[in-house]
C-alpha cells in the first residue's frame, strides 16, 4: 500500500499514484486464551493464565482454537509487516486510541523507521492501531510521529505468548460533568412506564462515562437524547394525571380532553413506552458495540463474537458520523422548517387544474428553493447507530443500523456501507411528511383530516380552495397519487382493471373521489409506498450527483443479496423505473419506454461475461424486454406513481442539502462519467493512509465504489473494508450542531 503525503494527489496532471491492494489469502487473528481451570474473579495477570495468540488462517474456524477465547481481525498496514510468533521470546502489545486514527496511519507510514512499520496493524476496534514488537520504546516513537495526544493507550508484556503485565494510560470521567442534563422526575408514573425510564437511566449510567473519556465529541448525542427523554416523560406524566395545560408537544389536545378520555392517555403512554423500549434497545447496542474493547481492553467482552476480543468500536464510528455527517446536511436545508413555518404563505404550484393529469414544467419555480437565501439550519437529531444481523440496514425515530455484514464486507458493492443514506433520507421524508400533514395544531386530527380533504375536494372540482397554498398543492398531488393507485396499482400491488391505452400509449381516466374515511385508509396503505419514492429520488439527487448509471449499478449489486427482491422483482423494477424518469422527458407512456431501455441496458453488463452473473439480475433484464409483462405489470404503477416523482424531483430538492453534503471536502472534483456523460465527483484522496481527514464520507465510499477495480477478483474486502471504517470516522461531526 503505497502512503502519498497530503496534497500530493493532485499533482502529476490528476494522475493517481501507484498503490497495491491488500491480496493476503489468509486473515490475521489476534486472539486472548482463558485457562479455563484457573478462572476467578476479578481477574488477576497472576493466576488467570492468559495466552495471547496470532495466527493466521482464512477462517477463524480454521485456528483450531479451544476453551474459552475471544478473537479479532487484524490487518497489517503496509506489505512490510512480518507476524511475530509469539510462542518464542517476549514481545510488547502497544494498543493505541486516537480520534481520528486515520491520519495518524498517514504519519506513521510517511515517517515511522522499518522497526515500526514491520509490526504495525490496524482493526475495527476503538483501540484501532497495534504495534507488536520487542522493544517497548517504540511505542513512544508512535506518540511522538502522531503529533497529537492519544486518547489511550494499553500495553501487554508477552513473553512466549503468556501475558506478564498491562499497564494502561486513559483519562477518567468528570462525575460532575455539567454536559448532560438532569432526567425529569418521573416517580408519579404507572409500573411499566417507571421502569422502562429506570432502564434508560441504567444504561446511560454506564455508556456517557465512557463515552466521555473514549469518544468525548459524542457527547453531545446523547445529552440531545437526554432531552428527548425529558419530552416523552413529560408527556406521560401529564397523560397519568392530567393538571393544567398539557405541555407544549401535546398542544393539539386540550386538558378537557386528557380528563375524559382514557384512551387518548393510555394511547401516550404505550407510544411513548415503545419509544423508550426502542431507545433501551438502540442504548445496549451502541454500549457492548461501540465501547466493549476500549481500554481497558480486557474489561468488557464483545458480543460479536468475531470481534470478541477488540470490538467494533471504530466500525461504530464510522457508521456514526456518515449519519451525523447526513443529519447535519439536512438540518443545513431545514426543508421541514420551510414546509412547517413558510408553507402556508408559499404559491400553490400550477398545472394542477386537471388531476390526475398535471403539468409540472414550471414547478421549479414554485420549489422550496425559492428560501434558498433566507433558509436558517435547524438543529439535528442526532440517531444511534448500531450493527445488526437481524434489522440489516433499517433507520427508525432514534436510530439507524447497518447489516451485521457489513462489518466485513461494508467495502463491496454487495454489502455496501452506503446504503445506509438511502435508510437515513427514510428519516428525512418521514419529517418532510410530517410537516406537510402537520396542519393547524390547535385543531383534532379528524378535524384536520376533514379541512385537507375538502381542499384538495374543491381542487379536482376545479373550485381551488381559499387561500390556496403550497402545502395544499403537496397533499393534492399525495391524494391525487392514492386515488390514482387505487385504480391501477403502486409498488406493492397491482390491479387486474382492463385499462387500454390510447394509440400512442396514454392513458385517461377522471380522478375518482373517494369518501374521507376511504382515502384516509388508502392514504395509510400507500404510505410507505410514497416514502419509498420520494426516498429514492432524494437519495439519487443528494448522494448520487443524479448519476443514473452508478446509482442503478449499485443498488442492484445490492439487492442482489436480498431474498425479499426475488420474491418481489416487480416492485424493484418499478422503483428503478420511477427514478430513472427523473431524467426523462415527455409523456408518461414516453417516459415509461426510455426507462425501461435504460434500465436494461445498465443491468445488462451484470448479466455479461465481465459480470457477476447473478440470477435476479438476469431475470429482472428478461422481464424488461417482455412487453406483453411491462404493458400489464409495470406500467400502470408507472403512471400513477409518476406525479409523485416529479413532486420530489422539482419541488422537494434542496440546493442548500446537496451542497451542505460535501461541503467543505477539497478532495472532490467535477468529473463526467464517459458512457453516459453524466455528472459524478471523483474523490482524489489516493488508497491507503494519508495524512488528512474525510470530510465527506459518502462521496468518498461512492467514488470508491465506482471504480474499476470494484469488480475485479483478488481484493482483500475485509481488509479494506476496516481501513474504509478508520476513513470514515476521522472527521468528527458534531451530532448537536448545527456545523
Amino acid at each position: 500500500m503505497t502512503i502519498v503525503p497530503k496534497g500530493s494527489a493532485k499533482s502529476g496532471g490528476g494522475q493517481k499514484p501507484t498503490t497495491s491492494k491488500h491480496q493476503h489469502n489468509k486473515r490475521l487473528w489476534l486472539s486472548l486464551h482463558e485457562d479455563v481451570g484457573k478462572v476467578e474473579w476479578p481477574p488477576t495477570i497472576e493466576r488467570q493464565g492468559w495466552r495471547v495468540l496470532l495466527s493466521t488462517s482464512s477462517t477463524l474456524h480454521g485456528c483450531n482454537h479451544s476453551g474459552l477465547y475471544r478473537a479479532s481481525p487484524v490487518f497489517p498496514t503496509t506489505s512490510d509487516f512480518r507476524r511475530p510468533d509469539l510462542r518464542r521470546g517476549a514481545y510488547y502489545l502497544c494498543f493505541f486510541c486516537y480520534d481520528p486514527a486515520f491520519p495518524v496511519l498517514g504519519r506513521l507510514l510517511l515517517k515511522a523507521p522499518q522497526a515500526i512499520k514491520s509490526g504495525l496493524l490496524y482493526t475495527t476496534g476503538l483501540a484501532s492501531i497495534l504495534l507488536v514488537t520487542k522493544h517497548r520504546s517504540l511505542a513512544d516513537t508512535i506518540e511522538n510521529i502522531a503529533g497529537v495526544p492519544v486518547t489511550a493507550k494499553e500495553i501487554w508484556h508477552v513473553d512466549r505468548c503468556r501475558i506478564k503485565s498491562i499497564s494502561c494510560e486513559c483519562s477518567t470521567p468528570d462525575a460532575l460533568n455539567p454536559k448532560a442534563p438532569q432526567l425529569l422526575p418521573y416517580n408519579s408514573l404507572p409500573l411499566v412506564a417507571r421502569t422502562t425510564v429506570d432502564e434508560f437511566v441504567a444504561n446511560m449510567a454506564i455508556l456517557l462515562p465512557k463515552v466521555e473519556v473514549h469518544i468525548p465529541s459524542e457527547m453531545c448525542t446523547y445529552v440531545h437524547l437526554i432531552g428527548q427523554v425529558n419530552e416523552l416523560i413529560s408527556e406521560m406524566v401529564y397523560a397519568t394525571s392530567p393538571n393544567g395545560a398539557p405541555p407544549d408537544t401535546l398542544s393539539e389536545y386540550t386538558e378537557d380532553q386528557f380528563s375524559t378520555d382514557a384512551l387518548l392517555r393510555n394511547s401516550i403512554l404505550d407510544q411513548n413506552i415503545d419509544r423508550l423500549v426502542q431507545i433501551n434497545s438502540a442504548l445496549s447496542y451502541v454500549s457492548t458495540q461501540g465501547l466493549s474493547g476500549a481500554v481497558p481492553i480486557l474489561d468488557r467482552r464483545s458480543l460479536i463474537r468475531r470481534y470478541s476480543l477488540l470490538g467494533v468500536g471504530t466500525a461504530v464510528l464510522a457508521l456514526t458520523r456518515i449519519a451525523h455527517s447526513i443529519e447535519s446536511a439536512f438540518a443545513q436545508g431545514a426543508v421541514e422548517h420551510i414546509l412547517t413555518v413558510s408553507g402556508p404563505d408559499l404559491a400553490p404550484l400550477p398545472g394542477l387544474d386537471n388531476l390526475p393529469e398535471y403539468e409540472p414544467r414550471r414547478w421549479n419555480d414554485f420549489s422550496i428553493n425559492a428560501l434558498k437565501a433566507s433558509v436558517e439550519p435547524q438543529r439535528p437529531n442526532p440517531k444511534l447507530p448500531y450493527f445488526s444481523g437481524r434489522l440489516g440496514f433499517r433507520e427508525t425515530e432514534y436510530t439507524i443500523s447497518a447489516a451485521l455484514q457489513a462489518l466485513a464486507a461494508g467495502a463491496s458493492a454487495e454489502w455496501s456501507i452506503l446504503t445506509v443514506t438511502h435508510e437515513m433520507v427514510h428519516g428525512h421524508v418521514r419529517n418532510l411528511l410530517s410537516a406537510v400533514f402537520q396542519g393547524d395544531p390547535s385543531r383534532t386530527p379528524d378535524k384536520k383530516w376533514r379541512e385537507f380533504y375538502d381542499r384538495f375536494k374543491a381542487r379536482c372540482e376545479r373550485n381551488p380552495p381559499r387561500k390556496e397554498s403550497l402545502l395544499d398543492s403537496l397533499r393534492a398531488i399525495i391524494f391525487a397519487y392514492c386515488c390514482s393507485a387505487k385504480k391501477h396499482g403502486s409498488l406493492t400491488w397491482n390491479t387486474e382493471h382492463e385499462t387500454r391505452c390510447r394509440g400512442n400509449g396514454e392513458i385517461r381516466i377522471p380522478i375518482e373521489l373517494y369518501t374521507p374515511k376511504s382515502l384516509w385508509v388508502i392514504f395509510q396503505s400507500e404510505y410507505r409506498n410514497i416514502s419509498e419514492i420520494f426516498v429514492h429520488v432524494l437519495d439519487l439527487h443528494y448522494f448520487y450527483r443524479s448519476c443514473i448509471s452508478h446509482y442503478i449499478r449499485l443498488i442492484w449489486s445490492s439487492w442482489a443479496k436480498a431474498p425479499q427482491v426475488r420474491g418481489d422483482l416487480r416492485q424493484y423494477l418499478l422503483r428503478s423505473l420511477l427514478v430513472i424518469a427523473t431524467k426523462k422527458q415527455g409523456t408518461p407512456h414516453e417516459r415509461f419506454c426510455l426507462a425501461c431501455t435504460t434500465l436494461a441496458d445498465l443491468l445488462e453488463p451484470l448479466c455479461g461475461p465481465e459480470g457477476a452473473h447473478i440470477p435476479v439480475i438476469e431475470e429482472a433484464v428478461n422481464l424488461l424486454k417482455d412487453n406483453k409483462y411491462t404493458g400489464k405489470s409495470l406500467f400502470f404503477p408507472f403512471y400513477a406513481s409518476l406525479i409523485l416523482v416529479d413532486l420530489a424531483h422539482h419541488v422537494l430538492t434542496s440546493v442548500k442539502i446537496r451542497g451542505a453534503v460535501n461541503a467543505g471536502d477539497l478532495h472532490l472534483r467535477p468529473a463526467i462519467v464517459a458512457s453516459t456523460n453524466e455528472e459524478w465527483l471523483d474523490y482524489d484522496m489516493p488508497d491507503g493512509f494519508v495524512d488528512d481527514v474525510v470530510k465527506s464520507p459518502t462521496a468518498y465510499i461512492a467514488h470508491r465504489l465506482t471504480q474499476p477495480t470494484s469488480l475485479q477478483n483478488g481484493r482483500d474486502i475485509e481488509a479494506e473494508t476496516a481501513a474504509l471504517f478508520l476513513a470514515c470516522s476521522s472527521h468528527p461531526v458534531d451530532g448537536g450542531s448545527h456545523a
